[in-house]
């Protein structure tokens, strides 16, 4: 019998580019994702709320929910492209401050 499971995919960003982006299910940390990779974690039936975090910049919280034998897609990343990119410095300490700033984000696909 197949469990539910949640993939979580990290698309190929400059930004954390060397760092992991650590994964919370439903407020522990679980897992962690590297930049461009893939990870497959196997969750309890019912709904979840995940966000990715690092250091002290938190994605927004997304609550799934997971049906029996159901794979849910999701993609982790960061807010940062195109111009924002030139600012990078500007809003990681804006996002420090202002803890409304994502600088990540996490979404179903």
């Amino acid at each position: 019998m197949k469990n539910p499971q949640i993939i979580i995919h990290r698309p190929n960003e400059y930004v954390g580019k060397l760092r992991k982006l650590w994964i919370f299910i439903d407020g522990e940390k679980t897992a962690y994702v590297k930049n461009g990779k893939t990870v497959s974690l196997e969750v309890n039936s019912g709904k979840h709320e995940i966000y990715v975090e690092m250091d002290y910049l938190k994605s927004n919280k997304l609550e799934v929910t997971v049906d029996p034998k159901e794979t849910v897609h999701l993609e982790c990343g960061s807010t940062l492209r195109g111009v924002k990119f030139f600012f990078c410095a500007f809003i990681f300490m804006a996002a420090y401050l202002f803890r409304s700033i994502k600088v990540f984000y996490v979404k179903r696909v």
